[in-house]
């Protein structure tokens, strides 16, 4: 029978992969309501416009809404909690694994999936797919696995301040995260997009943090629903 120390110490939490699903739900929801998307417009006819009063666009849109305000710090905090799971001793290790999971499906998806998909549909012309297919390569195009190298930098850059500041004290990591969040938009480079990436880097760290601390937790009758209250609030 496992008890709840073996729950605590395994390297998949039930917990996490519950909110992940909840979280790409929520994704799905909020990229559902785009009446205007790069330069793209949804908006139906004049005619049927009637649907923007109905009720049920409404609650739609208003979901939305509720959901852009906190899914993509969500997908972070889980990946900063599901790597103290089972945490990178080696940088050398850790770049190669990353670049494996996401920089590779980065390269694949877009280049065999999401520009020529885009190309097929209208969104690029035979003028400017080359550039775009250029911006993609080294990070500047548009497009939703901007996710995907975002959260390699997470991974690099927390590791090595985490080392800086020492693997033992977690706070000053938390606080040198928040400061490189909050400045990060005055950074004079934005290398395959470092800056997007930077701009998650507290939420990361929040997440190490949460999961390191539910030793604690499991001390409460409630952990189980604790674990998603925390990061829904």
């Amino acid at each position: 029978m496992k008890t709840k120390g073996d729950n605590l110490n395994k390297k998949r939490v039930d917990e996490y992969d519950l909110l992940r699903v909840i979280a790409t739900v929520l994704v799905v929801i909020g990229h559902s309501c785009y009446l205007i998307m790069g330069g793209v417009r949804y908006e139906v006819q004049t005619d049927v416009s009637w649907v923007y009063d109905s009720n049920l666009f409404r609650i739609v849109r208003f979901i939305s809404g509720w959901a852009y305000g906190f899914h993509m710090p969500l997908f972070f905090l889980l990946s900063g909690a599901v790597y103290h799971l089972k945490e990178e001793i080696r940088l050398k290790s850790l770049v190669c694994n990353k670049l494996k999971r996401l920089i590779l499906p980065y390269y694949l998806c877009g280049l065999f999936f999401m520009l020529p998909v885009k190309r097929m549909t209208g969104y690029y012309n035979k003028e400017n797919f080359i550039e775009a297919v250029t911006k993609f390569l080294i990070g500047k195009g548009d497009g939703h696995l901007w996710f995907l190298p975002a959260l390699f930098w997470c991974f690099i850059i927390f590791w090595c301040i985490h080392r800086l500041a020492g693997k033992k004290n977690i706070y000053p990591v938390l606080m040198l995260a928040a400061l490189i969040q909050f400045f990060q938009g005055y950074l004079p480079f934005s290398l395959f997009l470092f800056k997007r990436g930077m701009g998650y880097l507290f939420w990361f760290a929040l997440g190490y943090w949460f999961d390191g601390m539910r030793h604690k937790l499991s001390e409460y009758s409630s952990y189980k629903y604790g674990i998603c209250k925390f990061f829904f609030v």
